[in-house]
């Protein structure tokens, strides 16, 4: 049997089950190739597409990691109940294969993983890499996922891939969006769990319990090749606040999950019939939620139409224009709507990020902390005029570079400040000067693409 027919079976599968409802879930699962995300030399080709976890880290008996089963990963998606426009914030990669099948489902978001294990991030990330999937899922390590990332909250969603126990959420559960911020996670002891859904409402925080699983413990202790890695880490426990009192859900939960069911259910809504004028209007009122630009993708699963039909019309109406940009993987449509409006927005935001650039360019050439340093205090001023412009110019990724670069250049000062008593730390000094390095790279990258797009939305 093909892939693919093996894929249509389980997906058949997971529907009779009454545990996959959202089509656009579906279409992830369809797109997203899971042997793409497991090496050569641990992929099962017997198990492939069988509803079942599958090995994509092994050491030894006692260090293996899984992707989990299809079954499990349509529960937490669905219970995440994502939005186009959410920012996700997934703690344990899994190598990447849920953050990927997630990419489709919150495509105008932004997606961090945080992993604990060295070589399973820097493995993730190279694939992701090479499969076009950097430009909107980022992944930090290692580092304890526990600690979240409160510099970019708030998180619309957090997904916890791995059991945790409920004292373990007292600090991220406050990087919650406090506006029905979603968190989904195995809760209980290593021998059982529940799956629950957490939602975020103010200072309350209501749960769901959903079923009972069995999941391998969430990986927190930080893997680190060398001293020198573990230089920049905080302490290995988060800060905990006073325990959160989780009140019993009073059909807030239920009320999210039947909102997918009915939205989105595979077998009793088909595609139906829509005309040209309520794609234009509909893609019109979404790309106006999203300053100017929104996924073609995003205007199909809302009219719940085929894509290719969303793009005949728009291509022919006069109120925007389509761009292509396409990865390895998949290839990403989008609409920009031609509206004076928006492209003063765009405008505006190129004529702040390109002076950016150029500083950054200027730091490529320079090894001095302290100047460096200069350099990110201009950048902050620079960004500062982005903070109060009302567009969403999906920062996360920037932001956190520029943080990682200012942590690397005051790690550098202190090791300088200790080579007098310990000539051998030049060692050390070297390695965080390369990674810095690497990361002022990634940043130009990151900046020039960001920088590339705008003016493909302007030409």
């Amino acid at each position: 049997m093909s892939l693919k027919k093996r894929k249509q079976v389980l997906i058949k599968e997971l529907i009779r089950k009454n545990v996959l409802h959202d089509r656009r879930l579906i279409r992830a699962f369809e797109e997203i190739p899971m042997e793409k995300f497991i090496p050569d030399h641990l992929l099962d080709w017997d198990r492939i597409y069988l509803d079942m976890p599958q090995l994509f880290y092994f050491r030894d008996p006692l260090n293996r990691r899984t992707i989990s089963a299809p079954h499990m990963i349509s529960i937490m998606v669905e219970s995440l109940n994502l939005q186009p426009g959410n920012n996700l914030l997934i703690l344990g990669s899994k190598s990447g294969y849920i953050s990927a099948i997630c990419s489709r489902l919150c495509p105008e978001g932004e997606i961090f993983i945080l992993e604990a294990i060295k070589s399973i991030k820097e493995s993730t990330e190279a694939l992701l890499q090479k499969m076009g999937l950097d430009k909107n899922i980022t992944i930090i390590g290692p580092i304890n996922p526990l600690f979240g990332l409160k510099e970019q909250a708030p998180w619309q969603k957090i997904l916890v891939t791995g059991q945790v126990e409920k004292g373990d959420l007292e600090f991220i559960l406050y990087q919650l969006d406090e506006n029905g911020g979603v968190l989904f996670a195995p809760i209980g002891n290593m021998f059982q769990q529940k799956f629950t859904q957490i939602i975020r409402d103010g200072d309350e925080f209501y749960f769901n319990e959903i079923g009972d699983v069995v999941f391998g413990p969430l990986d927190v202790e930080p893997s680190f090749d060398d001293s020198v890695d573990n230089l920049e880490m905080p302490a290995t426990e988060p800060p905990r606040f006073q325990p959160i009192a989780l009140k019993i859900d009073l059909g807030m939960a239920e009320e999210k999950m039947q909102e997918i069911i009915q939205r989105y259910f595979y077998q009793q809504k088909q595609k139906v019939d829509v005309s040209d004028d309520e794609i234009i209007e509909t893609a019109m009122e979404l790309a106006e939620k999203h300053d100017g630009t929104i996924h073609l993708i995003t205007i199909a699963d809302y009219l719940n139409v085929d894509e290719k039909q969303v793009e005949k019309v728009l291509k022919q109406s006069k109120i925007g224009s389509i761009q292509t940009f396409t990865s390895s993987l998949i290839t990403d449509k989008i609409f920009v709507l031609n509206k004076e409006d928006y492209k003063k927005k765009f405008q505006l935001l190129l004529d702040t990020l390109k002076p950016v650039l150029e500083i950054v360019l200027n730091m490529k050439n320079v090894h001095d902390s302290d100047k460096l340093l200069k350099f990110l205090s201009e950048i902050d001023e620079k960004l500062q005029n982005l903070r109060e412009m009302t567009i969403d110019v999906k920062m996360k990724k920037i932001n956190h570079l520029i943080t990682e670069i200012r942590s690397k250049c005051l790690t550098t000062k202190k090791l300088e400040d200790r080579v007098a008593s310990d000539p051998k730390i030049l060692n050390a000094i070297d390695k965080v000067t390369l990674q810095l390095l690497e990361k002022i790279e990634l940043l130009h990258d990151t900046l020039l693409e960001r920088i590339n797009s705008l003016e493909i939305f302007l030409s």
